[in-house]
């Protein structure tokens, strides 16, 4: 599949001049993975000059492989018969790339099709992003081994970005307000009986401890301590709020309960003081 196999593509000449700008990997192959044209990043890479790539079949050259490796984009765009982008474990040099592959309105002299070829290294993007994710792991089992209920909350807009399994919240969506899950009410909390935790945190930009009354997915009443803790960004502004509860219904049961005592011995006193 060498030299003389190739047709030459008919193209504009200044085309070479404009990719050779790019730092990407760019080649312009025919439908039958021969490489027509390389840019100077590509050209390096490879340790080739533009005659001597001129022909050479891709997967070989570039792979290792006397045919296409799987998941090549060039195969899936003759397939589906449109262009195709896609991210892929590049399995010669075990890196990750960002692949797309372009039809063009080019044929070679022969009449095949020619496809704008593009490929930028994305390894570095792909380990922080599993990075990130391994993280986001590591804190969602540090949430699951908590036993109270816990959850970050959106400062702006009231949506709980993450919640432990102890917050019985259900699966959250990007419309899981705080206030519809912890009060089933369609509005921030703004009463005496359950001030804003948010609210104050943002007045005060101090941590906060309050009380309220919360309801289960179920609807079952409870009472609950929330304790409030601000996330700053760099700027020094709120972006998000950690709360924590505590469930003080018992507490607040006996309270009730030892009220209505009290109640009930004022009673029996003054009836006593009347006689």
């Amino acid at each position: 599949m060498g030299e003389n196999n190739y047709n030459e593509v008919i193209f504009d000449e200044n085309i070479q001049t404009l990719i050779d700008i790019f730092p990407y990997f760019i080649m312009i192959v025919d439908e039958d993975h021969n490489i027509l044209f390389a840019n100077k990043t590509t050209l390096e890479a490879l340790n080739k000059d533009q005659q001597s790539i001129r022909g050479c079949y891709c997967p070989e050259l570039v792979h290792g492989l006397d045919h296409p490796f799987p998941g090549c984009p060039l195969e899936e765009a003759l397939d589906k018969g449109h262009s195709v982008e896609k991210d892929l474990l590049d399995p010669f040099y075990k890196s990750w790339v960002s692949s797309a592959i372009y039809e063009t309105t080019y044929k070679t002299k022969d009449g095949k099709r020619v496809f704008f070829h593009v490929v930028r290294d994305i390894t570095e993007r792909k380990n922080a992003e599993a990075e990130v994710q391994r993280q986001k792991n590591f804190l969602e089992n540090i949430l699951e081994s908590l036993t109270q209920p816990f959850y970050i909350i959106d400062a702006n807009d009231y949506t709980i970005k993450m919640a432990n399994s102890a917050a019985h919240f259900g699966r959250l969506t990007e419309n899981s307000k705080c206030y519809k899950l912890s009060h089933n009410e369609d509005k921030p909390c703004d009463t005496t009986l359950n001030p804003c935790p948010i609210e104050e945190i943002k007045r005060t930009n101090k941590p906060v401890i309050v009380e309220h009354e919360h309801y289960t997915g179920n609807g079952v009443k409870s009472y609950v301590e929330v304790h409030g803790y601000p996330i700053f960004d760099d700027d020094g502004n709120i972006t998000q709020i950690i709360e924590y509860t505590i469930d003080i219904t018992k507490r607040k049961q006996d309270e009730e309960k030892l009220k209505k005592y009290q109640e009930e011995l004022e009673i029996k006193s003054e009836c006593s003081h009347r006689r």
